[in-house]
């Protein structure tokens, strides 16, 4: 049984008089111990889909399984023992955290609501563990850097001991320089606690060295899915080859960079507007998530 199963799930916003579906009837599965790589460019709905999972936002419709429970259907005390065992490290840590309270009060309030004693331990052991002075304690987030701020938001997602992390872009908003210090932490985490985590990045290098299998998502629905190395030797969707050949030294083929904005066709496959080789059949048939190769999936005619 896989630690997170999510099955059909929907996320909708309203825009103006129109629904639109920010998460389009999404599966995935992040087995215990497992980062999973969600990927693909702004606005395609992977941060929705990060937030539904956590519930954060409202789904529309769909399941998110925690370990064989399905916590949408739950509220207030039914589902906090749920939300101790996933936990969020948002993209920008400055927004994140409270500018008002201190480094401690920031740590600690997880604990007291969920009931946890030894508070003031458990907080000083893991500050050390995240690179970060027991002297932080008492300041506020205004005086650290950003990574430093990242740590801090790292150790808050991690006081509860949960079994799954989702990491929103959790490097995108730090200068380059610190972006490997703050990853070899999470990758050194995720070793030490035997973490889960779905990994959201349009970085496809900071997914390449952090995840274990790949989800390449387009406008709502997830349209490759892969082993890390099987994604990067032999991308099956256009759209994945065209974000991969956009990498720095990457060797796809030739493969033509992404043309024209995210658009929402009518009918057919949703990539087609951009798409080298749309052909009549792309704009009648909306391709379904198919197996094209073991542990290889894509939603492509061509495929």
């Amino acid at each position: 049984m896989s630690l997170l199963d999510v099955q059909g799930l929907r996320t909708e916003y309203r825009s103006g008089k129109q629904i639109v579906a920010a998460v389009d009837g999404v599966d995935l599965t992040v087995a215990a111990g497992e980062t999973v790589g969600l990927v693909g460019e702004s606005g395609c709905g992977k941060s929705s889909l990060g937030k539904t999972v956590l519930r954060l936002i409202p789904a529309a419709s769909g399941r998110v399984m925690l370990d064989g429970t399905d916590i949408l259907p739950l509220n207030g005390r039914a589902l906090a023992p749920h939300r101790r065992r996933m936990q969020m490290v948002f993209q920008d840590p400055s927004a994140s955290l409270n500018p008002r309270q201190t480094v401690r009060t920031l740590l600690q309030t997880p604990l007291k609501v969920h009931g946890v004693a030894d508070r003031s331990a458990l907080v000083a052991t893991l500050l050390d563990r995240v690179g970060l002075e027991r002297t932080a304690l008492d300041r506020l987030p205004h005086e650290f850097s950003g990574g430093q701020r990242q740590r801090i938001g790292i150790a808050r997602a991690l006081v509860l001991r949960p079994e799954l992390l989702v990491c929103d872009e959790p490097v995108s908003a730090l200068d380059l320089s610190i972006q490997a210090g703050i990853l070899n932490l999470l990758a050194d985490l995720k070793r030490d606690f035997g973490l889960a985590y779905l990994f959201i990045s349009h970085d496809l290098g900071v997914v390449r060295y952090m995840a274990d299998r790949v989800l390449v998502m387009y406008l709502g629905r997830i349209v490759e899915s892969a082993g890390q190395a099987s994604l990067w030797q032999g991308p099956r969707h256009p759209y994945t080859r065209a974000l991969l050949a956009s990498v720095p030294g990457a060797t796809h083929g030739g493969a033509p960079p992404l043309r024209g904005e995210l658009a929402r066709p009518g009918t057919g496959c949703r990539f087609r507007t951009r798409c080298p080789q749309a052909e009549a059949r792309c704009a009648a048939e909306d391709p379904a998530l198919r197996t094209v190769a073991e542990g290889h999936s894509a939603a492509c005619h061509f495929a």
